[in-house]
């Protein structure tokens, strides 16, 4: 198809490598408050993103455990909730980085304020709080996987989108964080793969993201070929 301009043309095809599947809302729920001496709050995600992250801990931050009985050992402490503990337990890396980042625990906060399907409300968190989202968005993920019973609200990252949030996480907070962008990646995410048009009409849709959209799908190109390919 030919395209409108030699600027779309250029966006599509950089999307074009891009993996079939975009992030409706990569920070969509809500994570608990921040915490007294070490403690982190996580509460549900929303649909079709990764769900929020604990907020913010003392100065120390690590719980006690493996004493007499065999107590699991904690390297972050949670609320005391299952999900919190879930993640305190089976999903330590990303919880504890989240934890720990003040920017990731700000956007958890904040997304705790928004209603469930309130996407402007998100938008705004995630915009004011950028640097957090891929953190919040991989926490989300984890959870999903290892601790759906405990946080059923948590949606899955597919393999494309976890190795974007954890290889290109510049890129995609800057992508999330700007509406333009984020619905430009969900539109080429419902594309099928090699449906050039349909790409084509996104970057049409949605021209003032295409700069940041360019640039995550450049960083997938590069850094995740294997778990983003078929796109």
């Amino acid at each position: 198809m030919t395209c409108s301009s030699w600027k779309t043309c250029a966006v599509v095809a950089l999307l074009a490598a891009a993996c079939s599947s975009a992030p409706d809302s990569p920070g969509t729920g809500g994570s608990g408050g921040a915490g007294g001496a070490g403690a982190s709050g996580s509460g549900g995600a929303g649909a079709g993103g990764a769900g929020g992250a604990g907020g913010t801990g003392g100065a120390s931050s690590t719980a006690a455990g493996g004493g007499a009985g065999g107590e699991a050992e904690y390297a972050c402490a949670s609320l005391g909730d299952p999900c919190t503990t879930c993640l305190a337990l089976r999903c330590q890396e990303r919880y504890c980085a989240c934890q720990r980042s003040a920017e990731c625990a700000a956007l958890a906060n904040c997304l705790l304020g928004c209603d469930p399907g309130e996407e402007p409300c998100r938008q705004t968190c995630m915009t004011a709080h950028r640097e957090g989202i891929s953190g919040v968005s991989l926490e989300g993920g984890c959870a999903a996987e290892r601790c759906n019973v405990q946080c059923p609200s948590r949606a899955p990252l597919s393999p494309c989108e976890s190795c974007r949030y954890a290889r290109c996480a510049a890129e995609m907070d800057a992508c999330v964080a700007d509406p333009s962008c984020r619905a430009l990646l969900a539109c080429t995410g419902t594309c099928a793969a090699g449906d050039a048009a349909c790409r084509e009409l996104c970057a049409m849709l949605y021209e003032s993201g295409a700069p940041a959209a360019a640039a995550v799908s450049a960083c997938e190109g590069a850094q995740c070929g294997a778990d983003c390919e078929g796109g």
